[in-house]
């Protein structure tokens, strides 16, 4: 008996270090995922510090998405540089543009991302008639939720999840699409990210594949007659989304994104000013543009 009770402590014991092992591990992994997502953050905002320096000095207009890269400690820090004229402005885009983003970007039926374009006109206008699919306050208030209706502009994206109706995993579909601080009704392809696209020319990869190629190359001039006219506004600003890729493991790197306005005297003395930082997110790694997905 004596054996077997000690035969027992020994495999509750082993079991305790198996289990204490497992936790350690876990706890160091978590440790050095908290580090990486730490030195993408400071990497990526040196990155994205240079890469504005560079627009505000730039001799030319900046009018396109493009990748560039800077070694910092040994590191190659990928940074994409879009215009924001390039994304949808939650306070300019137009209705169509509106039920186009919910229907082809996030994948909704047509009733649907109509429904939500109206809800989101109605959100933002200053009247209290909605729209014959839209919601006013009246309408919250009866569906039982805390928001209501704002009467004005959306601050930050994160303001479309106000919205009546709008999930969290719809707004996920889309939020890399979205800006609030451009105005502009329609959507600049030369700055627009690829995913964009699927708005611009539904169906018609073929077309978005080609002229994506041709603005990487530096074409002047670019065919747009595949894509939806009505959507498409040349324009050139000021306000830029840059995105620093911090490489990661498995296949995926950190990016590290934030809003600026390159025109913009901001704090502390600098000549720019900086509209929004996000937090750093893990993104499956695309090869060639140098600057993460590519958005």
């Amino acid at each position: 008996m004596a054996l077997v009770a000690v035969l027992w402590i020994v495999a509750a014991l082993s079991i305790f270090a198996m289990g204490l092992a497992g936790a350690t591990r876990a706890e160091i992994r978590s440790a050095q995922g908290a580090r990486a997502f730490a030195e993408a953050a400071a990497y990526g905002d040196a990155a994205i510090e240079l890469a504005v320096r560079e627009l505000h000095f730039a001799e030319k207009t900046i009018d396109r998405s493009f990748a560039t890269a800077y070694e910092i400690d040994g590191r190659r820090i990928g940074v994409r540089i879009s215009p924001g004229g390039g994304y949808v402005d939650l306070n300019g885009a137009s209705q169509a543009l509106l039920h186009d983003l919910f229907a082809f970007g996030a994948g909704l039926e047509s009733d649907q991302a109509e429904t939500l374009a109206q809800r989101v006109v109605d959100w933002r206008d200053a009247d209290d008639e909605p729209l014959p699919l839209g919601a006013e306050d009246a309408d919250y208030e009866a569906a039982g939720v805390a928001f209501r209706t704002r009467g004005g502009p959306f601050e930050t994206p994160e303001d479309l999840l106000q919205v009546l109706g709008v999930s969290f995993d719809t707004y996920d579909k889309i939020r890399d699409l979205l800006t609030t601080w451009t105005g502009a009704g329609g959507i600049d392809p030369l700055a627009a990210p690829p995913a964009m696209f699927k708005i611009l020319a539904p169906g018609d990869l073929r077309a978005a594949e080609t002229y994506l190629a041709l603005r990487e190359a530096g074409e002047p001039a670019i065919d747009t007659t595949a894509f939806n006219q009505e959507h498409i506004l040349l324009s050139s600003g000021s306000i830029f989304r840059l995105e620093a890729s911090y490489p990661a493991d498995q296949g995926r790197v950190l990016a590290r994104v934030r809003w600026v306005d390159a025109a913009t005297p901001g704090i502390a003395g600098l000549p720019w000013r900086t509209l929004r930082i996000e937090p750093v997110r893990s993104i499956p790694m695309k090869g060639g543009n140098g600057g993460g997905n590519g958005a």
